[in-house]
């Protein structure tokens, strides 16, 4: 038979057993759920960008698409103007055609986090991702979301 004092250490154990699980699946559940805003924020930001290249080759035929992100025209609430970070994401434009007008471009989106996918999109507006975080695998071979 325990005594009250085993009884007591037991079930302190046990609280204590069970509050560091909870704070275990607290702080696992919000850092599954910053990896999701970090994807929401590339593949939004990817298909702004792609909607925004489109409305600048339509406006200016003479030059195409751009590769400056200060170029392009976005919803007034959101602000690309000081630089290309989003929620820790970087957003980029590359590969233009060196010939005007711009026939092509790249876009890609990439977080520091060494456990969220590299993001690309180019003129057709297909946003793809690539586990490996190559934004070359990606622009090359990237999986169509």
């Amino acid at each position: 038979m325990q005594t009250p004092k085993n009884a007591q250490a037991r079930n302190r154990l046990v609280v204590a057993c069970v509050v560091l699980l909870l704070v275990g699946g607290v702080g696992w559940l919000l850092y599954s759920l910053m990896s999701i805003a970090y994807m929401d924020t590339a593949i939004g930001g990817l298909r702004e960008i792609a909607s925004s290249e489109e409305k600048f080759n339509k406006d200016h035929p003479e030059q195409g698409y751009t590769c400056t992100i200060n170029q392009l025209q976005f919803d007034p609430r959101t602000d690309w103007s000081s630089r290309p970070v989003r929620n820790g994401v970087t957003f980029a434009l590359s590969e233009c055609d060196a010939n005007l007008p711009n026939r092509t471009y790249r876009a890609t989106a990439l977080h520091p986090r060494s456990d969220v996918s590299a993001y690309c999109s180019d003129q057709s507006g297909v946003v793809r991702y690539e586990p490996s975080r190559s934004l070359e695998k990606c622009l090359t071979g990237g999986t169509p979301i």
